[in-house]
């Protein structure tokens, strides 16, 4: 088995034993089924998303990178910089 499968085999286990929010798992799958191989979910009801790989991949780079709340206070504040006034 591939590293990459070993990954997603556990990933997909974790998912399938957490009984965690509802809304986790419809974000979760509505990603999924905006990607190409997605079309599963969206059968089970799963509205994708108007988001590519590009988009997933930043998602997990920045989601890999965050660990604190100071972290997304300065995502937020480098997307949305306050206007200097003059």
């Amino acid at each position: 088995m591939a590293v990459t499968e070993r990954i997603l085999d556990e990933i997909a286990l974790e998912l399938y034993n957490w009984n965690g929010l509802p809304e986790w798992m419809e974000l979760f799958l509505r990603v999924l089924a905006s990607l190409p191989g997605g079309e599963r979910a969206e059968e089970l009801g799963f509205a994708p998303l108007t988001i590519g790989w590009r988009e997933v991949a930043l998602l997990g780079r920045w989601l890999s990178a965050v660990e604190s709340a100071e972290d997304v206070q300065y995502i937020i504040a480098e997307l949305f910089p306050e206007e200097v006034e003059t």
